[in-house]
């Protein structure tokens, strides 16, 4: 086998592999719906991304903004932690999220939300 057909091959187990990680590993180019039903139902690897991949369209998405906070009541402490940082980091748009969420029945969604309000407004000294 010739050098050209060897790099058609490689080249094209390369294409397979990107294109198999689009369709199956969430990443960036997924659309924000995609994503948010990722963040939701994806086992504990696939919502710690779709978390992270969320914060930054989450400022001009209320979608995404209700898909971080509800991603405060995660089982897993990681998503709860990515999903807290993400509304920090989003600011000021996600206060009314976060003050919603303050009225939770599940009490790790209230210590969470909390914390992450402390974040963007912080007690004054």
């Amino acid at each position: 086998m010739g050098w050209r057909a060897k790099t058609g091959v490689a080249a094209g187990v390369v294409l397979a592999a990107a294109v198999c990680g689009y369709f199956y590993f969430p990443n960036p180019w997924w659309p924000t719906d995609r994503l948010i039903r990722s963040a939701k139902n994806g086992n504990d690897t696939e919502r710690l991304i779709c978390v992270g991949a969320l914060r930054d369209r989450a400022r001009g998405s209320e979608e995404a903004l209700a898909a971080l906070v509800l991603a405060l009541g995660d089982n897993w402490d990681e998503v709860r932690g990515s999903a807290s940082a993400a509304l920090c980091a989003v600011g000021e748009p996600a206060i009314p999220f976060l003050q919603q969420s303050l009225k939770s029945e599940d009490q790790r969604v209230r210590e969470t939300a909390a914390m992450t309000l402390n974040c963007i407004i912080p007690n004054p000294k």
